[in-house]
């Protein structure tokens, strides 16, 4: 037995939706967490796009520069995680 043939749509593609997680990062309000969700969704549409890829490329280099720009993360030990934790659970219990 054979299967007929699928009947193929004839509307364009859709653009992609922006992940959920690109719109929470951005919401959370972390620039550095924001421009690295960009990075990623741009670098993302780029390897996909069929038109559009100097605009992408173009976009893509300069959320990098952006990253770049900024100033290095402060780094935070198992330490400094613990004792923050634990000064939150005495300013919530005040």
């Amino acid at each position: 037995m054979t299967t007929p043939p699928r009947k193929r749509s004839s509307k364009p593609a859709a653009e992609p939706a922006a992940p959920k997680g690109l719109v929470d990062v951005v919401a959370a309000g972390d620039r550095r967490e924001s421009l690295i969700a960009l990075r990623d969704e741009l670098a993302r549409r780029l390897v996909l796009a069929d038109k559009d890829i100097a605009a992408i490329a173009r976009q893509l280099t300069n959320t990098l520069q952006a990253i770049a720009e900024l100033p290095a993360p402060a780094e935070r030990s198992t330490l400094d995680e613990i004792a923050a934790k634990r000064a939150a659970r005495r300013t919530a219990a005040s």
